[in-house]
């Protein structure tokens, strides 16, 4: 078959929508230090390799959040699993166990059971990436709107190539298999 390349307003709205997911990963990963109580106690959660760590956390009295999306981890639990050797958190898979709520529940509330699940590893070479992100939220948006939000994104088979333009890198595409290309949506 051939291989079809997306759109470039497919390419560019796709990308913004994953640039907006990642904007608010980034602000729940940059919050949660502070978020949450992880007190140290080996565990046997599930079978991780030996250099590391999973720390159970539930949210820290007092947390002020600094952004709306940080605001979800008041009402978390959380598994965090940390690479020892590398210093990196490796997974982080957290739970709603209350009802959150954005502005007194006038502009959004978070139904309980809510899960957000994300997962870095290295990629290539020392260069770490998101490998897996899993969002799903249910609630309400301006206390009448059902609000759904489900994202599931996967990523593997990260592989180097050398610095090229971008023609070169449209060329590139253009001879790579069918098979490593994303389908266009």
């Amino acid at each position: 078959g051939v291989t079809r390349l997306p759109e470039p307003a497919e390419v560019r709205e796709k990308g913004a929508r994953q640039q907006q997911d990642r904007r608010r990963v980034e602000h729940l990963r940059g919050g949660r230090p502070a978020a949450f109580d992880c007190p140290y106690q080996p565990t046997t959660i599930a079978p991780v390799p030996a250099s590391t760590v999973t720390l159970r956390c539930s949210p820290r009295p007092g947390y002020s959040p600094p952004n709306h999306e940080s605001q979800v981890l008041t009402g978390m639990q959380a598994e965090i699993t940390i690479d020892v050797a590398a210093r990196r958190m490796t997974r982080f898979e957290g739970t709603l166990f209350e009802e959150v709520n954005f502005a007194w529940g006038f502009l959004a509330r978070l139904n309980r059971g809510g899960r957000i699940e994300l997962r870095q590893e290295k990629v290539a070479g020392s260069h770490w990436g998101l490998t897996r992100m899993e969002l799903h939220f249910d609630g309400r948006l301006v206390m009448v709107k059902p609000l759904h939000l489900e994202r599931r994104e996967s990523a593997w088979d990260y592989r180097a190539v050398p610095a090229m333009s971008v023609a070169e890198a449209l060329n590139y595409l253009r001879r790579a298999p069918e098979s490593s290309l994303p389908a266009a949506r």
